[in-house]
This record gives C-alpha cells, structure tokens and sequence, in this order.
C-alpha cells in the first residue's frame, strides 16, 4: 500500500494506492480500474517509452512504471 492520510484507494493492477486528501484522482471510482485497464493494454511489451502528463498521485504511473522500458511521469 502507498500512500498516508487517504482519502480514497484503488487496487491498480495488483497495487493499492491511497490517495492524500487533496490529491488528484479519477472522478469516477468504478472508472478508474477500466481506465487502468485500458492504458497498460496499451503496453505490447516491455520495450515502450512512455510518457506521462498530468500523472496525478500515480494511479497509472505504478503499473507503467513497472511494465515499460522507460517511464516518465509529470504532475504540474
């Protein structure tokens, strides 16, 4: 689990994370799983670079991070 002072938590492709209060996460709790979903079917193999804006408190960004070659993740 990662994460302090949660206000809301996913189980993202086998991870938990807590969101702090005032992090940015999806809108739509039942969504967010789908969208994760979607994003690392995205991920043919572990020889992609990805990019990630507007990364939020990293709802995505675990599961990336440990699929592609190369991540980087940007919150602005």
């Amino acid at each position: 689990t990662i994460g302090v002072n949660e206000e809301s938590r996913y189980d993202v492709d086998g991870r938990v994370v807590c969101f702090p209060l005032g992090g940015f996460s999806q809108a739509n709790d039942e969504l967010n799983p789908a969208l994760a979903r979607y994003a690392l079917g995205a991920l043919d193999g572990d020889e992609r670079k990805v990019l990630e804006l507007y990364a939020g408190a990293g709802n995505l960004s675990l599961s990336i991070a440990a699929r592609a070659k190369e991540a980087t993740f940007v919150e602005a």
